[in-house]
């Protein structure tokens, strides 16, 4: 910026070549025409002066009174200050006002003298040569009767005219430098008045932009400068109110940074941390300026992960991340769960205990009821039959629960395979056939594409479809079942439908809570546990996918699962 001219500098750079230019021009245009002018003012003064000599030139041409003649060419023409030349037709000088100057060769073939012969008056611009002088000329024709006998011809050579031009050059040039001079300080204040109100809000610029935000700006001398100003000062009042606010949000929120218990760590474009609050100093550990950041928690800011876990000095720590709108940082969230993590394995293994301590009583108190059942006796039977009814329900329902404790341990899951659709649903219908048949239910299976296949665990897939079709058998009375499959882009949709009573629309909310039941008379009288869709969704979102219902009251019930198509 240094390099750079200054506004002043350049107007009246500007101004000096603009005003330079004119003067030029208008110096060579008013000498041009004035020497135009002047020509034809001269040619005309002489044509004047030979036209006023005529009357009394002729007597003496005709009359052959040369010796006269000559004597009144030379009083005229020094009297006038001009050459005068009497010709005859044979181009013979008949007198001359200046015999020491030679006469023009051939002066008869002048376009002038010419003219004059032919009686009308001529002039001619001799423009001069080697012997030959610049000459302004006009001719005349000397009458005697009718007829042309002579020319008079009247000269102003170019030594004389020149003279009175220079002077007169001279002067115009004095009055135009005069004009310039007035002009250049006239520019100087012009470009003075503009520059000085912009050197101004310059040097205002300059102190806002180190900080002075109370900096104001004069009103000024010009409506301009004062709507400029006026402008600018409410655009810094402004401005100063915007950043007084955004110190005050800063501080407030900075307060709040600093009272949330959860460790926060906001990240710039390049993964670099920016900001951090004292719940992430006392989580890891680190300094104030973000030093002594764990490599566990470098590589989950570096990753730009969404969720997840991590491990790191013998503790179990939970996160979070949301990109910031409009920027490309993140904001990232840290939570100590160790202790969760401890409580849900103890709870785990209490689960698998208990139903472990469970089932083997279970076990011989339905194998012994099995056996009483085989050589009964009357009064013993319908205790018996209540005893292994509420035994196969106690079972079934440990059996649910050690299910959903295996499918809480994500370790324990196995990697998604590529299975058959009709395949899964070979090895899982024939369960269900004879308990469909003795209902009087028809199983119907809808399968397009034979080879549509899925990405899941084959096992966990089985049982999604054993929970919905045992359901549908267990609840539907008359009518069909159906199973249908079909791709829909990168998703498999399994739909089971029946023919049931149907569900009431307040229930369809909660049907997948774990113990939600709708009818707990009928689901008691028909062994249900409560557990059984809430292991469905809980395995189908394992899975990567989606489950929801579809049920009208006394049309039926449609279980849809989404599951990701296999390559």
């Amino acid at each position: 910026m240094r390099g750079l001219p200054s506004v002043f500098v350049r107007i009246f750079r500007g101004y000096l070549v603009v005003v330079f230019a004119m003067a030029l021009l208008l110096s060579l245009v008013i000498l041009g025409e004035f020497n135009t002018s002047a020509r034809r003012t001269s040619l005309s003064d002489l044509t004047r002066v030979g036209r006023a000599l005529e009357p009394s030139v002729a007597p003496l041409v005709a009359d052959s009174v040369f010796s006269r003649l000559r004597s009144h060419v030379r009083s005229a023409g020094t009297a006038m200050g001009a050459r005068i030349l009497v010709v005859n037709r044979s181009g013979g000088v008949l007198a001359d006002s200046d015999p020491s100057i030679p006469v023009p060769e051939n002066v008869r073939t002048r376009p002038d003298v010419i003219a004059a012969f032919n009686g009308i008056e001529g002039t001619f611009e001799n423009q001069g040569g080697p012997g030959d002088p610049y000459t302004l000329n006009a001719s005349v024709p000397i009458f005697f009767v009718d007829s042309v006998i002579a020319v008079m011809r009247v000269s102003l050579e170019t030594d004389r005219w020149h003279g009175a031009m220079d002077n007169l050059a001279r002067k115009i040039l004095i009055v135009i430098l005069v004009l310039l001079m007035l002009a250049l300080a006239a520019g100087w204040f012009i470009a003075r008045g503009i520059a000085s109100p912009l050197r101004e809000l310059a040097e205002l610029t300059e102190r806002v932009k180190e900080g002075d935000l109370g900096a104001r700006a004069s009103p000024g001398t010009t409506r301009e400068h004062m709507q400029l100003a006026l402008v600018l000062n409410e655009t810094l009042s402004r401005t100063r109110q915007l950043v007084e606010d955004l110190r005050a949000s800063d501080r407030r929120n900075l307060a709040v940074l600093r009272s949330i218990v959860e460790g926060l760590a906001v990240t710039d474009g390049r993964g670099g941390i920016v900001l951090t609050n004292d719940s992430f100093s006392g989580l890891f550990h680190t300094q104030p300026d973000g030093r002594g950041i764990p490599p566990a928690v470098t590589d989950v800011i570096c990753s730009k992960r969404e969720k997840g876990r991590l491990e790191t000095a013998g503790r179990v720590i939970a996160f979070e991340s949301a990109s910031i709108e409009g920027a490309s940082g993140r904001v990232f969230s840290f939570r100590d769960i160790t202790g969760e993590e401890r409580m849900e394995n103890i709870k785990r293994e209490f689960t698998i205990n208990v139903a472990h301590e469970l089932r083997t009583p279970l076990t011989a108190i339905k194998g012994y009821t099995e056996t009483l059942l085989e050589s009964p006796s009357d009064d013993a039977v319908p205790l018996l039959r209540v005893i292994a009814r509420n035994a196969d329900r106690m079972i079934s329902l440990v059996r649910d629960i050690q299910t959903l404790s295996e499918l809480e341990d994500s370790a324990a899951s196995e990697p998604p395979t590529r299975v058959l659709v009709r395949e899964t649903l070979e090895t899982v219908l024939p369960l269900f056939r004879p308990a469909a048949e003795g209902k009087g239910l028809e199983l119907e299976v809808c399968l397009d594409d034979q080879e549509l296949a899925v990405s899941v665990d084959r096992y966990r897939l089985e049982q999604v479809l054993v929970n919905l079709l045992e359901n549908a058998v267990r609840y539907t009375d008359s009518g069909r079942i159906q199973v249908r499959a079909e791709r829909y882009a990168n998703l498999v949709a399994i739909a089971v439908s029946d023919t049931g009573p149907g569900i009431a629309p307040e229930h369809l909310p909660r049907l997948f809570e774990r113990f939600y039941v709708v009818d707990r008379s009928r689901s008691r009288r028909v062994g249900g546990t409560g557990l059984g869709l809430a292991i469905v969704k809980h395995i189908v979102e394992g899975m990567g996918g989606s489950v929801r219902v579809d049920s009208t009251p006394g049309a039926g019930t449609i279980f849809t699962v989404m599951v990701p198509v296999a390559p």
